[in-house]
């Protein structure tokens, strides 16, 4: 039997009231099949061996040396393809964004209806963060920006904000600038390294800094990057990155999201370390 993801879930998952979301957030989630059907017994037990097996059999290090060339190479595949498409924006969609799996979904394994419930979601939350928590900023930097596909969101909801993408790859910038020059948007991009920030990098007065799975490549080496903000002093910094601090191990679907996480190697401690600061 099918269920339908509700409001009030969308609401839950973001920290707020439903009177904090806007019409726009609204309309999209009920313009969005986010309907979805529990896994029968059999199902859940399939998919929980097939994520012990990946987790086990997993080789990939996080912010290691060669994960700069996989990268590199990862986002000009996306630019290569967005120009033979005629600059189609749907090749921007980064490959990690893969439909028709099965999803976590509020500490549970579901099949969603839309194969791209994911992608979808995503474009929820990004509504609400850019309305909610930039709309009066000058400038948005986004950090590792990758294929700018954010940024090119941000843009519709965020017209009269100049926006700025960063990344330690120069195909990720080449993707800005291709963005900037067919879309005409006031957006720019440079290459920066969070693992060791350029201080001579400034940001522009009543700016926003945003990144959307960025930290968690840094392997755990968030200080240098945090440092950085700090001296900055953006009007506001939001962080949309998997804490593995707050996966809750007595339930099976965080724990097993606790041991991939922890294999990987991706960042840990930001919680702790904003506080410290």
């Amino acid at each position: 039997m099918s269920v339908e993801a509700s409001v009030e879930d969308f609401a839950r998952s973001f920290g707020i009231s439903i009177d904090e979301m806007s019409s726009e957030v609204l309309n999209f989630i009920k313009d969005q099949d986010f309907s979805f059907n529990e896994l029968s017994q059999v199902n859940f037990e399939t998919t929980v061996l097939k994520i012990l097996k990946r987790i086990e059999n997993d080789n990939q290090v996080i912010a290691s040396k060669e994960r700069k060339g996989v990268w590199q190479r990862g986002w000009q595949e996306n630019l290569d393809n967005y120009v033979k498409s005629g600059y189609d924006i749907s090749h921007l969609i980064p490959k990690f964004i893969r439909p028709g799996n099965p999803i976590r979904w509020q500490r549970r394994y579901v099949i969603p209806t839309d194969p791209w419930f994911e992608l979808n979601y995503i474009q929820v939350l990004r509504q609400h963060i850019f309305e909610f928590y930039f709309s009066d900023c000058d400038s948005l930097y986004e950090f590792a920006c990758g294929t700018g596909h954010n940024l090119v969101a941000a843009s519709k909801v965020l017209p009269n904000v100049s926006l700025i993408g960063t990344d330690f790859v120069q195909s990720s910038v080449d993707i800005i600038e291709h963005l900037a020059s067919k879309l005409s948007l006031e957006l720019s991009g440079y290459l920066f390294d969070m693992k060791t920030p350029n201080f001579d990098f400034d940001l522009q007065a009543n700016s926003g800094v945003l990144t959307f799975g960025g930290l968690e490549q840094l392997g755990g080496d968030i200080v240098p990057i945090l440092n950085y903000l700090v001296e900055k002093k953006p009007k506001i910094c939001v962080h949309i990155e998997p804490m593995i601090e707050l996966y809750d191990d007595e339930h099976l679907p965080d724990y097993l999201a606790i041991k991939f996480q922890s294999k990987r190697g991706y960042s840990s401690g930001l919680i702790e370390k904003v506080q410290e600061f």
